[in-house]
Parts: C-alpha cells; sequence; structure tokens
C-alpha cells in the first residue's frame, strides 16, 4: 500500500494486530532504500500489540532520523527492558523528534522512566506524553530532576492516570517554579491527589507549594506558573524578532564592499554612524532592544544576523515548489477568512493572534499544511527561535528565579 503511493507524509496504523512481527517487518521495509524515499514525518502505531523486539525495530527507524517529527505508541505491550529502554532513548537523543507519546504502556513502570529520563537528552523532544505506565510517587523526584535540567526542552508533559501523589507532585511544581521556563502545557489528573498522602511537616508553610491539599490547589498553583513561562516565552519571541530585523541591517555587511567602501570616503565626507563603532559597542546598543534576553541568548543572535549565509533564497527552488504543491504543504489562508476574500497578501504582520509573536493571519485557522496549528512562515520563524534559544526565557548563568529581568519582563504588558 505504501509503494502504490509517491509521497507518504503520515503513516497511521492504529488498531491492528501488527504484534512485533508485522511491526518488524514494517520498520524493515521503511529502512530500506525503498521505503527511505518516503518523507514520513508522522507515524501512529496506537494499540497493536508490539512488544520490546517490535520497539528496538522502532528505535532503528528513529535513530539519526531528521524527517520523523511525531511518533504515537499508545496502548502496546512494551515491557521497558533496559537494553530496549537504552535503545530508543540513544535514537531519540539522535532524531528531530518532537512528539512522543508512550501513553497506555500498562507494563512499564517507575524503573523504566527512571533510565529514560536520566539519559533522555533530546534538544528536539517538546511534547511527552507518559500517561497511565504505572508511574507511583518514586517518579516525582526523577521528572523533577529532569524538567529542572538544561537537558529538558519540553513545552508539553502529560501524566495523567498514574499513582504520583500529592508529594511527588509538590516536587514537580517546585521544580517547575524554580528552574522550568519552557513547559507550557503540564497535566497530572486522576494520580491519586489526596490530602492525607502530604505531610504537613513538610517545607515551609508560607510557600504556595506546601499549602498544596488537593487537586485544585495543584491545577491552581500550576496555572500560575504556565501562564508566567507563556508570558515570558512571547516576550521573549517578539524581542527576538525585533533585534534580528535591527541587527541585520547593522551587522550584516559584505566585508569586500565595505573595505572598499571606506577606502572611497575622504575624511571630510566621514559622518558618524553606528558602523563606526567597535562591534561590542553595536551589540551592547543593539542589546537594549531586547533587555529580557540572556546573554547567550543575545550572542546567538548577532552571530545570526551577522551571517549572509543565514539569509534566506530569494526564489525558492522549482523542487520546493513543486514538491509543496503536490503534498498540499504550501500554507493557504483558509476560504472563509477575510484574507481569502480580499485577495491580500498572506505574509502581512500584524498583531492581533494572543499566543504568537508573528502573525501572518491567525495560524490556528491554516489550511493546506501537514501540522494544521502552524503555517509554513511561522514554522520556519519558530526554527530560527529554536536555533537561536530564543523559543523560551533563560536564565544568565549565577541568576537565580524571579531576578530583576524575569520580574521586568512579567511587568510588560502583552
Amino acid at each position: 500500500m505504501i509503494r502504490a503511493r509517491r509521497f507518504v507524509n503520515r503513516l497511521i496504523v492504529g488498531h491492528n494486530k501488527l504484534g512485533d512481527d508485522g511491526c518488524c517487518r514494517l520498520f524493515d521495509f521503511l529502512n530500506s532504500p525503498d521505503g527511505q524515499r518516503y518523507d514520513i514525518e508522522e507515524i501512529s502505531l496506537n494499540s497493536n500489540g508490539i512488544g520490546d523486539e517490535g520497539l528496538l525495530s522502532i528505535s532503528k527507524y528513529i535513530s539519526c532520523n531528521e524527517r520523523l517529527r511525531e511518533l504515537f505508541l499508545q496502548h502496546n505491550v512494551f515491557t521497558g527492558r533496559p537494553d530496549v529502554t537504552d535503545s530508543l532513548t540513544a535514537a531519540v537523543n539522535s532524531s528531530r523528534l518532537e512528539v512522543l507519546s508512550i501513553t497506555s504502556n500498562r507494563h512499564l513502570s517507575d524503573t523504566f522512566l527512571a533510565h529514560f529520563l536520566t539519559h533522555l537528552d533530546a534538544p528536539h523532544l517538546h511534547e511527552l506524553h507518559c500517561s497511565g505506565i504505572n508511574l507511583t510517587s518514586v517518579s516525582g523526584s526523577v521528572i523533577s530532576a529532569y524538567i529542572s535540567s538544561p537537558r529538558c526542552k519540553l513545552y508539553v508533559l502529560k501524566c495523567n492516570g498514574n499513582s504520583l501523589g500529592l508529594r511527588a507532585i509538590k516536587t514537580i511544581i517546585r521544580a517547575v517554579r524554580d528552574s522550568n521556563y519552557s513547559l507550557r502545557t503540564i497535566e497530572f489528573y486522576a494520580n491519586q491527589l489526596e490530602a492525607d498522602d502530604a505531610d504537613p511537616t513538610d517545607g515551609d508553610p508560607e510557600d504556595d507549594e506546601d499549602n498544596i491539599h488537593n487537586w485544585v490547589d495543584c491545577e491552581g498553583i500550576l496555572k500560575r506558573l504556565l501562564l508566567r513561562n507563556n508570558h515570558l516565552r512571547r516576550e521573549v519571541n517578539k524581542q527576538s524578532l525585533l533585534l534580528l530585523r535591527c541587527a541585520r541591517s547593522l551587522l550584516l555587511h559584505d566585508e569586500h564592499n565595505v573595505t572598499q567602501v571606506r577606502q572611497e570616503i575622504t575624511p571630510s565626507a566621514r559622518s558618524f554612524t553606528l558602523k563606526n563603532l567597535p562591534v561590542e559597542l553595536q551589540h551592547h546598543i543593539l542589546s537594549f532592544l531586547a533587555p529580557s534576553l540572556s546573554l547567550s541568548q543575545l550572542i546567538h543572535i548577532f552571530h545570526y544576523a551577522s551571517s549572509i549565509k543565514t539569509l534566506p533564497p530569494l526564489i525558492p527552488s522549482f523542487s520546493t515548489i513543486r514538491r509543496n504543491a503536490l503534498m498540499g504543504t504550501a500554507c493557504i489562508p483558509p476560504a472563509s477568512s477575510i484574507e481569502y476574500a480580499l485577495g491580500g497578501t498572506v505574509w502581512a504582520l500584524r498583531a492581533n493572534h494572543r499566543d504568537s509573536p508573528f502573525y501572518p493571519f491567525a495560524v490556528d485557522r491554516a489550511m493546506g499544511s501537514s501540522n494544521a496549528s502552524l503555517c509554513r512562515r511561522d514554522r520556519e520563524r519558530l526554527r530560527f527561535l529554536i536555533g537561536v534559544g530564543c523559543d523560551v526565557f533563560e536564565l544568565n548563568p549565577g541568576e537565580g528565579p524571579h531576578g530583576p529581568r524575569e520580574l521586568y519582563t512579567l511587568s510588560l504588558s502583552n
């Protein structure tokens, strides 16, 4: 069936009976030269009775895979054998996988998650679903350690239907408060969050996290923390794009042309410009346009803006245009939108969308894209933000949480 198609972008094989044998045969084909012809971005293998041998084949396929973005493995029969977990973790680390779901694999446990998260270092992994995998309070410290680590780049963490308990949730909330600015969505529903699980003498009673008595308290505190992260992210995104536009005009130049022009200018004709200043002073002046960015984020944008190699091509290649037309990945406003009716430019920027710092049109209404929530131009800009490390708020070395820069950014209105 795959061979009969010219393009395969998504492979949805849920609710069948592949088992280990069928899974191995499928991924043997996908790893073959014939299978490698397909740019598959999403694979869903829900409820297929796949065990550890099948997971090894899946891991082999996603290892060093730069095309696959989403992998859904819900409701299978993985047991979390250490060698299989090692293989899966190494494969995810070397891939560009953005979404991984292992929900409802009831044979997994705390041991699997501890082994997986301890070795997980996947800079492209932004969404992890681990609901219903028999986690207990033991996993609270493991999850806290991971989300506090610079290895964690998650935007979404779903961990519903386990048995974490209230004390473990409090530990995780404290880790988000003090060390994590990337998470935008966290789910801990149905985790046995009864009040008698908590130790009333544990911690400082003045801390919000130590006044948690039930899930309602958890939800309220998590909501405030996620609002903080989202507000900081939006400000960092907006300031990064503004800084890039200004830094391009100042820092990007052709060295040969600049030398030639300087030789032609006589001393009497010279006039002061920012370009006459040392580059360190140029960087310092530009940094005032983005006061919410960390030092490393500023440096990354300055390097990006000063490199001619980062400029997009003026004309896309014919193969790209043809592929987008055939696969439907070109970004088109929906027929019901004003942009479509007026026939105006699709890419006009307008600050009218609450969740995006760049607004070609309401991104949740884009059509003709394999990723319905983001249009092509938005994905390119998001790729830039991730590439320069400006997709989240970041602390400077030695800077603690709740510092002046964080408080200033939180004071800015949308």
